[in-house]
């Protein structure tokens, strides 16, 4: 064959390929490699053609489970056998290596799938989405949902600009499982199953139902969506029932022992949000009851399907009841919060109260202390006073007392003028 004409066997194989015609593009492939065995395009899509019929169906029946093993597992040796022909002939080939990490994670080999994925991821970060999808699977699958959910993300965004429906999907799925309280898994949030009486954190199951509604909207007619979102909306309805039941049945445990109540974890919106699912789910399950063709939906699920029916006729009978309840403890809390605030408020009062009375006290206290001191003060000026009047007496010669006061000893002679007047006589004429 020319070079020309293998081209043009590898184009006509393509279109069986998108087709979905897998045996006359093996065909095709296979006269290519008769010719040119280490041709890498032949080699890599006929490894693809052996890694996608590679199908293992658990729940067939034991006649027939050991040859559908036989078969599942010749598959997966194939493609890897033409994988490795690949990189034998192009070492640096990141398809070839994608193909051969996928082959390992299908053979259960977690560990080595998860390490060739993580490298071709960052040896070629703009090259191979399938990378980045793959490792986020391995994630999922070692129920490491945090990190798969960030990596179908980053995939979404990097390289479908947040528009993929089956990416949209994979997100869906890893959050509706990270939703799920399981006890041997830690959790950041420390929550188990049955502590606040629900097995799923709502809020991670409304995530998923966000995450669900974009992919609708890009396949609005994708049945296996239509199924997701009815199974989200059921679980999502159950598990607020039982969160409502739990918070209802410690609010009267409190009750019973005088204690004060919680706020309300639920109030009537909830209710009404839930009816709402409910009905979204009805006409859900209307639309999949409807479907007789297997290849559009499987039988198996119909069963699931008339679950979900009576499952939304009892809660659309139950909800009005539930909502009754939640607004009867909204009521019965915002009662206590009034009691509450009362009391708050007469002990505030009582307290200024207290306050003021005490204020006043130590203001007459204030005032009296003055008035003693205005009083004493008066007493000092006026005593001072009394002494400014009285005159000071001259004092005499050598240091004895003074001159006595106008009036005072009246009845005493007067030394001083005795002692002048007997001076005068003794002076000659």
């Amino acid at each position: 064959l020319s070079s020309s004409h293998v081209d043009s066997l590898a184009q006509l194989a393509r279109l069986y390929l998108n087709q979905g015609d897998l045996n006359n593009a093996q065909k095709r492939l296979e006269r290519i490699l008769q010719k040119s065995p280490q041709d890498p395009q032949a080699n890599m899509m006929l490894g693809n053609i052996y890694f996608t019929s590679a199908r293992y169906d658990p729940e067939c029946g034991p006649e027939h489970k050991q040859r559908m093993e036989e078969k599942y597992k010749g598959h997966l040796t194939r493609a890897m056998e033409y994988y490795r022909k690949v990189l034998l002939k192009e070492p640096s080939n990141v398809y070839a290596a994608n193909g051969i990490a996928s082959v390992l994670a299908q053979s259960g080999r977690i560990k080595e799938a998860r390490q060739i994925f993580a490298q071709i991821r960052e040896a070629a970060p703009d090259q191979l989405p399938d990378a980045w999808v793959n490792l986020a699977h391995m994630h999922l699958i070692q129920k490491e949902y945090t990190s798969a959910i960030k990596l179908y993300k980053a995939a979404l965004d990097k390289f479908f600009h947040g528009h993929d429906q089956m990416l949209l999907t994979c997100i869906a799925r890893a959050q509706f499982s990270a939703a799920w309280l399981d006890p041997r898994r830690e959790r950041s949030r420390q929550q188990l199953p049955g502590e606040n009486g629900g097995d799923y954190d709502l809020e991670m199951l409304r995530r998923c139902k966000r995450t669900l509604q974009r992919a609708m909207h890009l396949a609005p007619r994708d049945l296996s969506l239509q199924f997701n979102m009815a199974l989200v909306l059921k679980t999502s309805t159950l598990d607020l029932l039982k969160y409502v039941k739990h918070a209802n049945d410690e609010k009267n445990k409190i009750v019973e022992a005088g204690g004060i109540l919680p706020a309300p974890p639920f109030g009537k919106h909830h209710l009404d949000q839930a009816g709402a699912d409910i009905m979204v789910m009805m006409r859900l399950v209307g639309i999949l009851q409807k479907i007789t063709d297997e290849r559009e939906f499987p039988k198996a699920r119909q069963a699931d399907v008339e679950q979900m029916r009576s499952f939304g006729e009892q809660t659309m009978e139950l909800l009005p009841k539930y909502t009754e309840a939640v607004q009867a403890d909204l009521a019965e809390y915002e009662n206590q919060c009034r009691q509450i605030r009362e009391k708050e408020e007469e002990e505030r009062q009582r307290r200024e109260q207290a306050t003021r009375a005490k204020e006043e006290e130590e203001a007459l206290k204030r005032e009296a202390e003055a008035r003693r001191a205005e009083e004493l003060t008066a007493k000092l000026l006026k005593l001072r006073d009394v002494v400014d009047m009285v005159p000071r007496t001259k004092e005499r010669a050598g240091g004895r007392g003074g001159k006595n006061l106008p009036g005072e000893f009246d009845d005493f002679i007067d030394e001083d003028a005795a002692r002048e007047r007997l001076n005068e006589k003794k002076k000659p004429k």
